[in-house]
This record gives C-alpha cells, structure tokens and sequence, in this order.
C-alpha cells in the first residue's frame, strides 16, 4: 500500500510512527486544520473482524469523551474505502516503556510526577466512568516537555453495570500489570487500574516488574497468590513513605487499595513531603495470600480484646494530648504548611491538624479540578494559631452548556459551536431519502448538557458528504463541452462518453447522462454522457476482454480512451465471478488501443489491445 494517502478527503497519511497488536500508527496531517496528527489505522487482517472493529470503535468513542491534559485527544474515528482509522494528538516523545528501557530505572522526582500525571488523568476518566483497564508502560507516552499522557483505550469499559472482562477465553489486560481479580476473569472497577497503575510505577522506580515467569499463566497466577517485593528493598534510593504508597496500591484485595486516583495522588505527593513517613503501612500484605492453616478462635478472641484494649488507651491518650495542645497553643505562632499543589482536601486537613483555619476561593483553571493553586498567607509565614488561610482552588476548565444544533443547518451548527467556544468534531453524513435537507439530525454530547470549553462535538447530518457526492446538474441537450464544465464544477473527475446514433439536429448534444440530473453521484465514480454521434469512426476490430466481478447485478463499462477523452464501447450487467467479453472496438484510427474496464462506476484495471 502506498504511504501516502488521503483518508476522508481530509487526512494525509505519512510513514508509519508505531505499531500495536491491531493497528498501527502513521503520522498524518490533518489538511483542514493544516497541522501534524497520529493516526491509528486498523491492520488489513481485522478489517472484517466485527469484535476487532467493535473495540477500535469503543477505544475511539471511549477517548473522544474524554478532554483531559493527560490523556491523548481523540479528534474523530472513520472508514474510508474499508479502512478504519482513529484521528489522535500527535506526541512527540517516547513510550515510558521506552524510557525504562533506556535508563534502566526512572529517577524518583520523575517517577512521582508522572506518577500523579496518570494518576489524575485517570481520576478524571474514572469519574466519566470509564476505566481503562490495560495501563501499563507501553500505553503511556512521554513528550519532549516531560509531560505524560495516557493512550490506547481499546479495552477500555464503560461503568454501566455490565461487566465484560473475557474474549474469546483470554482475560484481557497486559499480564505483567493485570490486577488479581482481573486475572481471574472477575468484576474489574477503578481499583483495577489502582492497581496496574501500581505495577507501573514498581517498575519505573526498579526497572523490574513486579512478577515474572516462564509463562503468562504463571505470571498471572503470582499476582494472584505472591507477595510483593517492596521496591525499597530492590532499590534503596527509593524513598521509605514512596515504597509503602506502591505497595498498598499493589494489594490483591481491592478492599486494601485506595479507595480512589484521588487518594492514591495525595498520598504520592506527601511522599515528597514526607520521605520517611508511616502514612501508607496501612496493610501487612503478606497476610492477603491465603494459606490453608488452622486457627484457634479462642487465641483470636484473646488478640481481639487486648488490639480493642490498646485501642481505647490510644484514643484517650491522644484526646487528651490534643485538648492539651489546643489550649497551650492559643496566642502563639505557627508556620503555613505547604498547601499548593494539594487537592483541597488533603489541604484543609493540613491546617487543621497546623491549627488554622481557612477560606476557598473557586477559579476556572487548567489545573486539575480541586487542586490548591495558591495560600494567602504563603507557604512558610508564621500567624497566630486559628488565623484563616485562604485557599485559591481550580475549579477545572471553565464549562459552557453545548448548544441544541439538531434541526439546524450543518454551517448553521458550525457557527453555534463556535460562538460557545466548542469544536465540531467528526461529521457523519447519513441521508433519510431521496431528497436530503442538510439538516443535523443528532449531536454528541447532546444540547444543554455542561461541558468544559473546546470539547468536540460530533454530528450527523441529514445528507451526502459535499467531499465525496455530487448533487448533480441537470445538462440534457447541452453540448459535450457545456456538460463537461458544468459536471466538472460539481466535482466529477471521471466523465465518459457513449456516442449513439441521432438525428442531425442532435448531433454532439447530450441526449441521457447517469447519474441522472438532479440526483447524488459519487464524484470519483464514473459519469457518463450519452451523446448524438458526432464523428465517423471508419476503423473497428473485435477483441476479448476479462473481468472480476465481484458482486451480483453489477455494471460493467468498457471505454477506449482517445483524444484525452474516453468513449464508451460496451456496457452491460453482469453476476458475480470470472467474465470474458466480445467488444467491438471502433476508432478514429488505427494502431495499439488502451481499453479501461469499470463495475459499477468504480476503474478496475485496463488493457491494451490492437485493432
């Protein structure tokens, strides 16, 4: 196949930038935004493969929902010619897969950063209920700005109360990251890419996966069963508070993941704040693999009460020390805890465990919605215990509600979206009839509801796409030159014509034309005008000529070319299979011929022949 391409009479296919188990990925230019994108084309072999092309369409549909600094955008997602293909941000950088391979491990500071990168992208995509559900090294990409961004949501799962986690008896998920319970082909939710996440961010902080083995099956079986080696004990230099965080997320009982990405990103951040912190040894995990020893219940009794004994004396003794603090602390001086940066609830919590108090104010911003983006007072700043901090908090992206275009005009539309700051994304043309009225007949997202500003909105029109058909003028008795121009201008590139016999006052005048006047025509398909004989063509000769038809009831044509123009020699319908044709050939002269054959409008090869 050439690598150089048009898709949709909009994209430019370029050379081939990656590849993937079912696509690969070409650089492209987007011709109507005049700028680079990457495009993920489905390979030949799944091109009729329904489950294949279902999830290609569930990745695109799943990204397109989601706009997000960490995660690719997905401009649209089409078939052109039996292609399929998914128009996507061009990254220039590298998978961290790539990264890990290159350095061998990747420096903490970088480690946790993209960490919480991830981390937040995939909060966002979780509260979209989407849950990706193959997150690993391959499928996150670094650009030259050291920026991470998530990609590749082919399995990706909408949280509607459907469960699908099996194809064709294969447990899908990259098995050196997969979560336990998908693993075992069960119920996957949020924690699952906790976990993978996890897994992720084990071997960029080691260079190692958390489990090997000689088989898939055998990797999937430790995950389920074996306990994690700590990173801290591969790898010092991995701070004690990071070490603790990657292994709670790596627990095989969901139960004792965190909660949420939420919680899982504050607890990576005060890693940096606290290296040597206790924060996250929540869980014994080598206790999680089941063993088949007995217990004694009344020893378990006995531990029971003295824990619940221990317990209480913790709480009155921390009551008390509080109370204490609270009273010995009132008129003093403290510092403003580091707040920026935090979401606003592990921010809030800092000053008041610091003894203040505090205000929020609620900006639009690019930042991650409930980050802390500035304290007044400062990071640092001694105040009277109980002063009030105010806390400047990103609201998120400012949000417009999307237009309702259905019932619209698609330039009306266009012109509605741009006025609320929005972006149409994909165009689907969908005629209702014979006589289409232009109209938008659905949208996504739909009118009213709040999305942020620059979403893509998706529309299908009531119609043919202006690209690829031509409404065609009417030119019956015009003369062969006026009908070329006036076809020519609404777009046909392949006009033929069939000389037949006439009176002399219709010699060179149009008599038929398919398609006909004032119908559709694919534009690049064959049109042919059927003209009052106008030459004498004194040289003819018989030939055979072969055709593949591919189709049942399908139209062959076959035409000579001469004088930069073709005429039609012979034309008939034909049932699918091998067909071999007696033409007539008649000429102006004679000598060595070309004859082009075409089925249904469509060239399928030409001949040269001798007459």
């Amino acid at each position: 196949m050439d690598n150089r391409w048009i898709l949709s009479s909009r994209y430019q296919v370029g050379e081939i930038i990656g590849y993937g188990g079912m696509a690969t990925i070409h650089r492209g230019v987007d011709l109507i935004r005049n700028e680079e994108v990457a495009l993920k084309i489905l390979k030949e072999e799944y091109a009729t493969d329904a489950e294949m092309v279902g999830r290609f369409i569930n990745e695109a549909r799943a990204m397109m929902e989601l706009n997000h600094p960490h995660i690719v955008r997905v401009y649209g997602v089409d078939v052109d010619r039996g292609i399929h293909y998914i128009a996507m941000e061009l990254v220039r950088g590298s998978t961290l897969k790539e990264l890990i391979q290159k350095w061998g491990r990747i420096p903490v500071s970088d480690a946790v950063q993209w960490g919480m990168d991830i981390c937040d992208a995939l909060r966002y995509a979780h509260e979209k209920r989407i849950i990706h559900r193959d997150i690993k090294p391959e499928n996150i990409l670094v650009d030259r700005n050291g920026v991470a961004k998530i990609t590749d949501f082919g399995i990706a799962k909408v949280l509607d109360g459907v469960s699908v986690t099996k194809m064709d008896g294969d447990v899908l998920g990259s098995v050196q990251y997969i979560a336990p319970e998908q693993a075992r082909g069960e119920d996957t939710d949020e924690k699952t890419d906790i976990y993978s996440l996890g897994a992720t961010l084990y071997e960029m902080l080691t260079g190692q996966v958390p489990f090997t083995g000689d088989t898939s099956v055998a990797i999937a079986m430790k995950h389920i069963r074996s306990v994690v080696v700590p990173p801290i004990n591969l790898e010092p230099a991995v701070p004690y508070s990071l070490s603790s965080v990657v292994v709670k997320a790596l627990a095989k009982n969901p139960a004792n993941r965190y909660a949420s990405m939420r919680l899982f990103y504050q607890d990576l951040y005060r890693s940096t704040l606290e290296p040597d912190g206790t924060f996250a040894d929540t869980v014994d995990h080598s206790i999680e693999v089941l063993d088949d020893k007995p217990v004694d219940p009344r020893k378990s009794i006995k531990d029971i009460s003295k824990i619940c004994a221990i317990v209480m004396a913790a709480l009155v003794a921390f009551f008390l020390l509080g109370k204490a603090l609270i009273e010995s602390g009132r008129g003093t001086q403290v510092a403003v805890p580091q707040v920026v940066g935090l979401y606003v609830d592990l921010a809030t919590s800092a000053l008041t465990k610091a003894g203040l108090g505090y205000e929020i104010q609620r900006v639009h911003g690019e930042a991650s919605e409930g980050t802390v983006l500035d304290s007044s007072p400062r990071e640092g700043e001694m105040v009277e215990s109980k002063t009030k901090v105010i806390l400047t908090v990103c609201d998120g992206p400012e949000k417009v509600q999307v237009p309702h275009v259905v019932g619209l005009s698609l330039e009306e539309a266009l012109v509605e979206l741009e006025r609320n700051d929005l972006e149409v994304g994909t165009v689907e043309y969908r005629p209702q009839s014979n006589e289409p009225t232009g109209k938008v007949i659905s949208q996504s997202p739909t009118g009213e509801q709040q999305v942020q500003t620059g979403t893509f909105v998706n529309l299908a029109v009531d119609g043919y796409n202006p690209d690829k058909v031509a409404h065609t003028t009417p030119v019956l008795g015009k003369t062969l030159e006026e009908a070329r121009n006036l076809l020519r201008a609404d777009g046909y590139t392949n006009i033929v014509v069939c000389e037949e016999e006439s009176s002399a006052e219709n010699r060179g005048l149009v008599l038929r034309q398919n398609p006909g006047g004032g119908t559709y025509g694919v534009k690049e398909n064959l049109c042919i005008l059927y003209v009052g004989a106008y030459r004498t063509r004194p040289v003819s000769g018989r030939v055979k000529v072969t055709a593949e038809v591919s189709e049942a009831d399908s139209k062959v044509v076959i035409t000579l070319v001469e004088e930069e123009s073709e005429f039609v020699m012979a034309e008939g319908t034909y049932g699918a299979g091998g067909h071999s044709m007696d033409v007539t050939v008649r000429s102006t002269s004679a000598g060595r011929k070309t004859l082009r054959i075409y089925c249904n409008g469509v060239l399928l090869g030409q001949t040269e022949v001798e007459i």
